[in-house]
């Protein structure tokens, strides 16, 4: 009665399954078949229990599973009708003796399946896309041939930016702002065995100080009001494998120090919320404008992170210092504005002249921000001195900041003043275009609203 039973229950699972199944004795006699198999192979299952298989379907090669033992896996079978499956055959076998054997049809049709795996291969296509894109969006925009100048600091920067660039330890840019530390920041990532990893960008002033451990550390979902649920991985995490650049390192909120300390020691970051550190390898790139050194003097940052910064400093001059670069910036960035203005414009030699008598407190920055301006009021085909700006002429004078002997707080009113002069020019010359001012500035709007409502700028 059991085996009856159980003989029962097998036989309403074969004919209750969406798989097509037949079983056949070591004589070939069909011992099952199911009304799904032979509405998958187009030949009915009725009357077929007791039949030799060869009867029931002359071309299946299930005979020959039985007869060698050898399975057959993910066959694609053609029925008379042109229905498709993936057929299974296995050889049914007790102590090595083959006393059966029995085919699954896993498929009806396999063009759900040619459907199923065209819709993978296009979610494959685009997923290479999308990260060759996030590579791009990630990686470094700029290499030491876009770095211009023929003066002794840029050609003695370029050949430290190389050899830093073959090491792993820190690197400390300093300099005015404008002068281009960023662009040695991604020429030293783009020339060096990280150059195929992520180039991660952080400007320290810019960030609200209630977001500024969140961004760079990342946090657990669920960790504070407003969290992702899944959480969300910090700069650093991102810049796995790659480089991570600081830019305005002077700015970093000094009672996070600490935190950040122990990230280079350790290379494992703490999520917000988290219970266990994670992993990353990243090498760092910071940049300032400020003096450092006497920041650590005057208490407003740790010496011990000081001198993990400074393994590999590198200084760039500002611009009134190597005024022999601006001929060659000048040709560089015209033909890059006039490519991405659609002009043509040359510019005359009294012109550069001209550009070299004035003294640049916003660096290679506020060239470019000239050039781009005389490029959008010439009326002709040249760039003539009445297209610069009046006080390019010496008729609004900028007293120049000596530091030498000054204390900190009169070199920071001397440089606040400088800043503010610097950003009403731009506001002016964009006709108050933040998002133009920004984009010329090399800064993101939250940061230049920021100086602006600092300034009382545009009020």
């Amino acid at each position: 009665m059991e085996g009856e039973n159980l003989l029962r229950i097998l036989r309403l699972i074969g004919n209750n399954s969406f798989l097509g199944i037949t079983v056949i004795d070591e004589e070939g006699i069909v011992l099952f078949r199911n009304k799904r198999m032979g509405d998958i192979s187009g030949i009915k299952s009725d009357n077929t229990i007791g039949k030799k298989f060869s009867e029931v379907t002359p071309d299946s090669s299930l005979l020959e599973v039985l007869r060698t033992g050898v399975p057959q896996f993910g066959v694609l079978y053609s029925t008379p009708k042109g229905n498709k499956a993936v057929i299974h055959r296995i050889p049914l076998k007790e102590q090595g003796h083959v006393f059966g054997a029995m085919s699954i049809a896993a498929f009806y049709d396999v063009m759900e399946l040619q459907e199923i795996l065209t819709k993978y291969n296009l979610l494959q296509d685009e997923m290479r896309l999308l990260k060759s894109e996030l590579r791009v969006l990630r990686g470094s925009k700029y290499n030491f041939s876009n770095i211009i100048g023929e003066s002794q600091n840029i050609q003695e920067l370029k050949r430290l930016g190389r050899r830093y660039a073959a090491k792993l330890s820190n690197v400390l840019i300093t300099g005015e702002s404008g002068t281009g530390k960023e662009i040695f920041a991604h020429a030293i990532h783009r020339a060096s065995i990280r150059n195929n990893g992520p180039f991660i960008r952080l400007n320290c002033s810019c960030f609200p100080r209630e977001l500024f451990e969140s961004e760079l550390f990342g946090y657990e979902g669920g960790s504070f009001t407003g969290a992702k649920r899944k959480g969300k991985p910090g700069k650093f995490e991102l810049a796995n494998n790659g480089t991570i650049f600081l830019d305005e390192i002077g700015e970093f909120p000094l009672e996070m120090q600490p935190k950040l300390l122990r990230v280079l020691e350790e290379k494992e970051v703490w999520r917000i919320g988290g219970t266990t550190p994670r992993r990353t390898n990243f090498r760092l790139i910071t940049s300032t404008n400020r003096d450092l050194h006497g920041m650590v003097e005057q208490g407003g940052f740790r010496s011990d992170l000081y001198f993990r910064l400074t393994v590999l400093p590198l200084e760039v001059l500002p611009l009134r210092n190597r005024k022999e670069d601006i001929p060659f910036l000048v040709e560089y960035l015209l033909a890059e504005l006039n490519l991405e203005m659609g002009t043509n414009l040359s510019i005359g030699k009294h012109v550069i002249e001209r550009l070299m008598n004035y003294d640049w407190p916003g660096n290679v920055r506020e060239l470019r921000n000239i050039i781009e301006r005389a490029i959008a009021v010439a009326e002709k085909n040249t760039i003539q001195s009445h297209h610069l700006p009046p006080y390019i002429h010496g008729h609004e004078e900028i007293p120049m900041i000596i530091a030498i002997g000054d204390t900190r707080n009169i070199l920071q009113e001397k440089l606040g003043a400088t800043e503010k002069e610097f950003l009403s020019r731009i506001m002016a010359v964009v006709g108050g275009n933040k998002a133009k001012a920004a984009r010329l500035l090399g800064i993101s709007r939250t940061c230049l609203y920021d100086k602006l409502n600092k300034y009382g700028i545009g009020e």
